[in-house]
């Protein structure tokens, strides 16, 4: 487990020097010693090597900061701030976008640029991505969740909302229509994570790995490294360099500048902490707070949106590379965990994804989405004022 207090240092764009510092330190310490002096000349060069990267890191980041500049709101969330982008009529329904993995609102845009014409639509940069503030350490779903009714409070927003959450965002809209379901209308899940998968689901090594990349990828981060997981990734998986290659198109103008904004390191010492939760360990630690218990939400309109079949599974490299037996296993158990879904909610409803895609489907066919969301805005509309009245 990652100690709060150094991920919180560590976050900070200039914490790289202080590293590059204390080795220095040392090394003038151990020639003071009288320690060989080789050594003590090793760290020195040592020190000054991350020293220059350090330098670089904080250049590249006035570089893209100065280019980039906030194109919404900063919101106090508790101690720290949230950038939340507002667009569209502040009347009748108020869309949120969340995101898979522990990313900024950038994923989501191809949505907002769709349905803010339709309804009032907002993005929010998750603590630490894009343009928020470094976050309160340790992070978990269910303190964000508190977190992110703190700030569309403080920004005004009152609703009555539609979330949608795609993957471990999906997670995070449950929280959030957990805490507060009469300011909720719908709730639209993106084939979004069961606990059920976590916790009882085979122990994938992909998963495991999450916060321990995150974390080393941040490191890299502050010395003008680069993501060297993602792109060795890239490089030994065709099919996960395609899908990556798919949603930067579709993600469009979002993405090309959301990708700069990636070299903070911020973003990933967020993620290592909040991956914690994706280990069975870590989902039973926080499951009475995070997990979306049978019948939470009922009442609820809550739509699973989800591929309605086992295959897209079969293609999980986790699965291909697994025994048979286990394999048989894994492409039961993976379609079953996502039905746990509606049993949140007495007013749920299943939607089957387009044929022939998978988790992904959001990216692979976004005008699918683009259609259910409207379709939702006008029914949500319509109801609206009765909403309202009751809640």
């Amino acid at each position: 487990m990652h100690n709060a207090w150094l991920l919180s240092v560590l976050s900070r764009d200039a914490s790289g020097l202080l590293i590059a510092a204390a080795v220095a330190a040392l090394g003038a310490a151990l020639r003071w010693l009288g320690a060989p002096s080789g050594v003590s000349w090793l760290l020195l060069a040592v020190a000054a090597l991350l020293a220059a990267g350090a330098l670089r890191h904080l250049l590249q980041v006035r570089r893209v900061m100065t280019q980039h500049p906030a194109p919404g709101r900063m919101i106090d969330a508790g101690g720290f701030r949230l950038h939340l982008v507002a667009e569209g009529p502040p009347i009748g329904v108020t869309l949120l976008w969340i995101a898979g993995g522990y990313a900024s609102a950038a994923p989501m845009a191809h949505f907002h640029l769709a349905l803010r014409t339709h309804a009032r639509s907002l993005m929010l940069d998750r603590p630490g991505t894009g343009w928020s503030d470094v976050p309160t350490f340790p992070r978990s779903t269910a303190g964000e969740a508190a977190e992110i009714w703190r700030v569309l409070d403080a920004a005004g927003e009152q609703g009555p909302f539609i979330i949608a959450g795609h993957s471990f965002g999906g997670l995070l809209a449950a929280n959030l229509a957990r805490r507060r379901p009469g300011a909720i209308v719908s709730l639209v899940l993106l084939d979004a994570t069961p606990p059920d998968t976590i916790l009882y689901g085979p122990r994938l090594g992909n998963l495991k790995l999450m916060s321990r990349q995150a974390f080393f990828g941040g490191l890299l981060r502050l010395f003008g490294g680069r993501e060297a997981a993602y792109e060795r990734r890239q490089r030994e998986d065709p099919q996960y360099a395609e899908l990556m290659k798919t949603i930067l198109a579709v993600m469009g103008e979002a993405g090309r500048v959301d990708r700069p904004l990636m070299l903070r390191a911020r973003r990933h010492f967020a993620s290592a902490s909040i991956y914690r939760e994706l280990t069975p360990e870590g989902m039973v630690a926080c499951a009475w707070d995070t997990a979306v218990y049978d019948g939470a939400l009922d009442g609820m309109r809550v739509l699973v949106v989800a591929p309605g079949t086992s295959g897209e599974s079969a293609l999980l490299p986790e699965v291909a590379d697994a025994e048979a037996s286990e394999a048989l296993r894994m492409q039961a158990f993976f379609p079953k965990s996502r039905e746990s879904w509606m049993q949140v909610s007495d007013c749920a409803v299943r939607v089957i994804a387009p044929a022939g895609t998978g988790h992904n489907f959001p990216y692979e066919k976004p005008q699918f989405v683009v259609e259910l969301m409207i379709n939702e805005v006008r029914r949500d509309q319509a109801l609206a004022p009765q909403t309202e009245a009751v809640s």
